[in-house]
């Protein structure tokens, strides 16, 4: 008998713009770095619109890329597989 996985993608996705704005509010928000000191990183919750820079603000669209493409994603590429395969061996 062949097992089935079913994935909510709206959950996911929902899910992925909490983990997005924990990390951004953790290294951006809360960060004690003086290198940044006349940007004030902000976000606008909940992402509810297919442009992500409405919701988080960046100092230009290069940082915004580097988040979400190098920083948050390799973070979550390194947790996601280990999730995957605790479903299939359910």
């Amino acid at each position: 008998m062949m097992k089935q996985v079913y994935i909510n993608i709206t959950g996911v996705l929902r899910d992925t713009f909490a983990k997005a704005a924990s990390e951004y509010r953790k290294y951006y928000i809360e960060s004690d770095s003086e290198d940044e000191e006349s940007f004030e990183y902000d976000m606008v919750l909940p992402v509810n619109t297919n442009d992500i820079s409405n919701h988080f603000k960046f100092q230009d669209e290069d940082e915004l890329k580097y988040f979400f493409f190098i920083e948050f994603l390799w973070k979550y590429l390194v947790i996601l597989p280990q999730h995957i395969w605790g479903l299939l061996k359910t």
